[in-house]
């Protein structure tokens, strides 16, 4: 029964969200949807598979039985992990995009790499992994900046 409140509360917030969506400005040259339309397909997407968790849940006996877990979200290397992603998210105003995504990597994928194999990373291995996705995100922001014209956040250093 938790996992269908939280559900219904879910899609509360996102026809919330989709309402406010009305109130993002559109350019009168603009006749894709404007800023809006992509959050509104992204809301409109999850409370389907909401509605069909829902109903799969009232639909099968062994579903209803299950405990919702929703504070095992909260513990251990998930908690670790969302820790590091706020600390991103964070960062990202005041260190800019390219330096907050690699500093980001740089600790995510160790971190991920010793949850999935049960050892640290090599020095060898860690290094042209950090030089590799340090190298991908130069080229995702310079890509979306220069080509597709969207703008990213700079940082304190103008990088």
């Amino acid at each position: 029964m938790g996992e269908i409140i939280f559900s219904v509360i879910l899609i509360i917030i996102g026809i919330g969200m989709y309402v406010s969506s009305y109130s993002f400005p559109v350019s009168i040259i603009d006749k894709s949807g404007g800023a809006a339309l992509f959050p509104r397909i992204i809301i409109i997407g999850l409370s389907i598979l909401l509605i069909i968790r829902i109903i799969v849940i009232l639909k099968n006996p062994e579903e209803k039985e299950k405990a919702f877990g929703f504070l095992e979200m909260f513990k251990g290397r998930r908690l670790a992990f969302y820790i590091l992603f706020i600390g991103y998210s964070l960062s990202m105003t005041t260190l800019g995009f390219f330096l907050s995504s690699s500093i980001f990597l740089a600790i995510a994928i160790p971190f991920l790499y010793k949850l999935q194999y049960g050892k640290a990373i090599g020095v060898k291995r860690g290094s042209i992994t950090i030089l590799i996705s340090t190298t991908s995100v130069y080229v995702l922001y310079f890509v979306f900046t220069n080509y597709f014209n969207v703008m990213l956040p700079s940082g304190i250093f103008n990088i």
